[in-house]
């Protein structure tokens, strides 16, 4: 029997890689942990996002900038 896994969304391929220096992802990013995670990195600053990109991925960074910065 041969197993098929399908990976969708955003995964850590840290966990799957031995060298673990930096962060990298595959899949759709999670702005949101993105977002929480740069606050709690620089609290009670505001983190800038600058995008060339598609207006759906815009509409997803308004609401993260909004939600964690002051």
């Amino acid at each position: 029997m041969t197993r098929v896994r399908y990976i969708t969304g955003e995964v850590d391929l840290k966990k799957y890689k031995a060298d673990a220096a930096y962060n990298q992802f595959s899949g759709r990013p999670d702005w949101m942990r993105i977002g929480k995670e740069l606050s709690m990195g620089f609290p009670g600053k505001d983190v800038g996002v600058f995008l060339t990109g598609p207006a759906a991925i815009k509409q997803q960074l308004v609401a993260m900038c909004d939600r964690y910065n002051p």
